[in-house]
């Protein structure tokens, strides 16, 4: 089973049983007429010309009535707005037909006559086995149609008929009782096919769509690629031209003059920088190199790079960098942390402060870029991380938008984090989790869907960035890829970026509500097209109601989460 925020509502179930009656309204009324000419022809042979003469007219009156209700009573498209009516129409006219039958074979009948109770017998019987054909639309249609056929004949056999004659009647109500059961069983597996064929019919229509925005993406990627490629050009030129200048005797207000230019075409490259590793790691054409680094040596590096532009700002450039190695790609995480410093020197007033700070918390490591600018309220800071989004920061500064959302966009390469602590007039802390060292050495994860050489596993948590690196330093160990995200939206964006399909679900959000987790685990579902399997950490919210045995395919696990337990459990699902 899957859980109920993907599946059809029920509402749905029935449009498409009202379309499907009206599909198969023709091919119901020939069935039913090769039976009414059947009956017709026994009537016949047993010298009832007249009565089959009046039968026939009767009920092909019926069968037209039935026909003209789907065709034109309801001639334009069916939907959830109109099915009930048409069912409840359909049903009316079905009831109608049934006492018809029943009606004409009480009217007819020779109670003495085993030929007539065989006539009799035959088109009831005929009528009613309609119910056990596979694909039947709707229950409550057909056993109207044998609750109003059956029941009333079988009646009349036990009050007016003699034995051993009565005992018909006995048969007919045994056939009724088989017939409420076998439409049970068909009524089942048309409400399984209807739903397995809207399942097929969502998955095409995302994959279209998702093939569809593939390339669009691919071609846009492509067009800002070159046009990053081609603004690079004039931008190496225009340094090379400064720095030919500068080397050419230059009064000091020229000297002066050549600083700003150069400051210029520094943001220049910036900007375009940002363009390039924002398409390229968006369109998963950015394969990480783990391998053991000195942080240290690679922050300290930028901070030396970063001390020119701060003192143009008149800003205090501080680090506070302990000497720790750690397994990462060095040159994505350098990435990341320029842009969080560009960023915190770009919108921090002169005469503030910016902070660089690396630590160690436990087997995890953190990189912190703090500043003391005018801070980002707590609506905006969702949107920071969008592309080409700027929100109000009380400073008119240049830019494309790109900076933060190239880093997050890195950071989720990475399998870790880049989370943001802020408050207006506060300035801002972005912190990015990494994992020390993996037990097992460096692994390099898979980036791309169709990288299948390690699992991957999504972990949607509300921890802190310790748990995310704590989470990322597991993860390495056991050779496996990992994304982790604080929450829906976070995860959709890493899942959009990195390409990376996920084999299991960690959902740990002790503060999300019911209907909020099961949400969450239909929305990946939809996602990845399959019903991913979940493992959901229980523990911190005793009042939660979930159903994990309804969702399917879930595992729950009590926290605090012991290693040895969830790795089993990972093997499990895998």
């Amino acid at each position: 089973m899957v859980s109920t925020g993907s599946f059809p509502s029920e509402t749905t179930i029935l449009t498409e049983r009202a379309k499907l009656m009206q599909a198969k309204a023709a091919s119901s009324a020939f069935m039913v007429l090769a039976i009414i000419m059947n009956a017709a022809l026994l009537m016949v042979i047993s010298g009832q010309s007249r009565t089959a003469f009046f039968w026939v007219l009767i009920t092909c009156t019926m069968i037209g009535l039935t026909k003209l209700y789907a065709r034109y009573r309801f001639s334009g498209r069916i939907q959830a707005s109109n099915a009930g009516r048409y069912i409840h129409g359909h049903m009316l006219i079905t009831a109608m037909t049934g006492l018809i039958w029943s009606g004409f074979a009480i009217a007819t009948i020779d109670l003495q006559s085993d030929f007539s109770i065989l006539i009799a017998s035959i088109f009831l019987v005929s009528i009613s086995l309609g119910g056990f054909l596979p694909g039947s639309p709707h229950r409550g249609d057909y056993l109207i149609m044998a609750s109003c056929a059956l029941l009333p004949f079988a009646t009349y056999v036990l009050v007016m008929g003699e034995a051993p004659v009565r005992y018909l009647s006995i048969g007919f109500y045994i056939f009724y009782c088989v017939c409420w059961l076998a439409s049970r069983t068909v009524d089942a597996q048309t409400r399984s096919a209807i739903i397995a064929r809207l399942g097929e019919e969502k998955r095409a229509r995302l994959s279209a769509e998702a093939e569809a925005e593939k390339l669009h993406y691919t071609d846009r990627a492509y067009q800002m690629a070159s046009i990053g490629h081609d603004m690079a050009q004039p931008v190496l030129a225009q340094r090379h031209h400064l720095e030919q200048l500068r080397q050419s005797g230059l009064t000091v207000d020229q000297q002066a003059l050549i600083r700003k230019l150069e400051a210029t075409q520094s943001s220049q490259e910036s900007m375009i920088r940002n363009l390039m590793d924002y398409q390229r790691a968006a369109n998963a054409s950015i394969e990480p190199v783990l391998a053991v680094h000195d942080l240290h040596a690679a922050l300290q590096e930028l901070v030396e790079e970063a001390m020119a532009p701060a003192r143009r700002q008149s800003l205090t450039l501080k680090s506070d960098l302990a000497g720790i190695s750690a397994t990462t790609d060095i040159e994505l995480l350098k990435r990341i942390v320029r842009n969080l410093l560009s960023n915190a020197i770009k919108f921090t007033p002169p005469g503030g402060n910016v902070l660089v700070r690396l630590e160690r918390d436990g087997d995890t490591v953190l990189i912190t870029v703090q500043d003391s600018g005018h801070g980002i309220a707590k609506a905006d800071q969702g949107r920071v991380f969008d592309p080409y989004v700027r929100v109000a920061s009380g400073t008119d500064k240049e830019g494309l938008g790109l900076g933060l959302a190239t880093a997050r966009t890195l950071a989720g390469l990475l399998g870790t984090r880049l989370s943001l602590e802020s408050e207006p007039g506060q300035g801002c802390t972005f912190r990015l989790a990494l994992p020390e060292r993996p037990e097992d050495g460096a692994s390099q994860p898979a980036r791309a869907k169709t990288d299948r050489t390690s699992q991957c596993l999504l972990i949607i948590s509300e921890d802190d960035d310790h748990s995310f690196g704590s989470w990322a330093n597991l993860l390495t160990g056991w050779k496996m890829a990992g994304l982790c995200a604080g929450s829906l939206a976070e995860a959709i964006h890493l899942l959009d970026t990195s390409k990376l399909l996920p084999d299991i679900l960690i959902l740990d959000l002790p503060r999300a509500d019911d209907d909020e987790c099961l949400a969450t685990v239909a929305r990946i579902r939809e996602w990845t097209g399959r019903a991913v399997p979940v493992i959901a950490v229980e523990g911190s919210r005793p009042d939660s109601g979930v159903d994990w045995d309804d969702v399917g395919n879930a595992v729950v696990m009590s926290g605090p989460l012991h290693v040895g337990d969830l790795r089993k459990a990972v093997a499990g699902l895998l």
